[in-house]
């Protein structure tokens, strides 16, 4: 995702375009995982482990979580889109990403300046958002923003579980948020 410069906000960092790296599963084993560091002989995995998701085991594992892994889904480009042309509507604005999946639009918001947290499933959160958050981030402190949150562009970013099946916490951290964003999070009939 490359992002168009913007005028200097008066954060000190400079208004140069951001490009923001994504990585996902490649649940057909076609292409590794993603994120580039695969090696070219396929060594990951077998061809016989092909198309098998990584997490199916791991606690707390829904059917909803196994799109969280695999790509950006066309809801969250179109999103993520928008918000470049309209960055005022979450520039220096607290943001919560519900269903966030890869993290796109979040670390899109992040990078034009906004304090985001993306939320999703925890096996999501902790293995694929997190990852994300972490190789967008910029060295630096990212205080007044989401509890762990990195800087990324001119925002921050952190990453939550949220678990729609779950309750929430007495006193969930998203209730400080100016703008609730979600793209293609509700696909179950059920």
């Amino acid at each position: 995702v490359r992002l168009p410069a913007a005028e200097d906000a008066g954060d000190g960092r400079d208004g140069s375009s951001v490009t923001l790296r994504i990585s996902m599963k490649d649940l057909t084993n076609e292409g590794g995982d993603g994120d580039g560091d695969d090696d070219a002989s396929g060594s990951e995995s077998s061809s016989e482990e092909a198309g098998q998701d990584p997490y199916f085991f791991e606690p707390g594992y829904t059917i909803a979580a196994t799109t969280g892994f695999c790509r950006v889904w066309e809801g969250a480009a179109t999103l993520s889109e928008y918000l470049e042309r309209f960055p005022n509507r979450v520039v220096g604005k607290r943001v919560v990403e519900l269903g966030a999946g890869v993290g796109e639009c979040g670390l899109v918001c992040a990078a034009l300046g906004a304090d985001v947290v993306m939320t999703d499933v925890e096996v999501v959160a902790e293995n694929v958002i997190r990852r994300n958050v972490l190789q967008n981030a910029t060295p630096g402190e990212a205080s007044g923003a989401w509890p762990r949150a990195r800087l990324v562009g001119r925002g921050s970013a952190a990453h939550a579980t949220l678990d729609w099946m779950d309750p929430l916490p007495a006193s969930p951290a998203f209730v400080e948020a100016d703008v609730i964003i979600a793209a293609e999070c509700v696909w179950l009939r059920e």
